[in-house]
């Protein structure tokens, strides 16, 4: 999870913002779904719809259906290493419409494709504007928003 750096002050004081922050008030969709998986979904990554009714996981297969991006929600007890997650059971609220900020695992341009890791040696559910056979699958709904480096802070546009 992106946390905020208090250990330095001076010049821009904020940071652009953090994976997860839906970016302004135009039409958007959040959806609730319940955390399936035994592993925790952090801020901004993509989760796929899971067996039961309103359940969601990590993207594990080519063909998982994606039913958005985490959202960030400033509500939640940090575990032992201080990051907040969506843990087993816990409800995980998805955009399906609208704007958010994603890291982009190899960099970006507005109108690039977007690609959602579901095996290799990233995180699954992150976010792509290139594929990598075998460990991405188009996610033909979105679109990249923004110029980011690679590791960087992103937008993404679900458009659905």
């Amino acid at each position: 999870m992106s946390r905020p750096d208090l250990s330095t002050y001076g010049g821009r004081l904020l940071d652009e913002g953090y994976a997860g922050q839906v970016i302004d008030l135009n039409t958007h969709s959040i959806f609730n779904y319940r955390n399936e998986g035994a592993a925790g979904i952090d801020f901004g990554l993509f989760v796929a719809r899971g067996a039961a009714a309103d359940t969601c996981k990590l993207p594990g297969a080519a063909d998982d259906e994606i039913v958005g991006i985490s959202v960030r929600h400033s509500v939640g007890v940090a575990d032992i290493n201080g990051d907040v997650l969506y843990l087993q059971n816990a409800m995980v609220p998805a955009l399906e419409i609208g704007r958010i900020r994603v890291v982009c695992e190899n960099g970006c341009s507005p109108g690039d494709p977007v690609f959602v890791r579901y095996a290799g040696a990233g995180v699954q559910g992150a976010a792509r504007s290139a594929t990598v056979a075998n460990e991405t699958a188009a996610f033909t709904a979105a679109v990249w928003d923004s110029t980011t480096a690679a590791g960087g802070l992103g937008v993404i546009r679900i458009l659905k």
